[in-house]
């Protein structure tokens, strides 16, 4: 499954970035009013493949397409 990966503008804590990924070409319009708020917006950055065989660094891939399938997004907290 193909996602796209945004970097929301505003991050609730200094040193941390946050990540969206979505369903490839659905884009960030259809996500929440109160989370596209709290982001600041947001500015694409990827498309990444999510594959369950695979192993992701950043995100838990199973959760990830859990979440993308129910919500149809899921969410990525980083530190810098």
């Amino acid at each position: 499954m193909k996602a796209d990966c945004y970097q929301a503008k505003k991050s609730p804590q200094p040193g941390e970035m946050i990540f969206v990924l979505v369903p490839h070409g659905k884009g960030v319009d259809a996500l929440p009013g109160e989370l596209k708020q709290a982001a600041g917006g947001f500015t694409f950055d990827k498309t990444v493949e999510i594959n369950p065989a695979d192993k992701m660094a950043c995100f838990d891939v199973d959760a990830a397409g859990k979440n993308l399938a129910e919500s149809g997004y899921h969410l990525i907290s980083m530190k810098r």
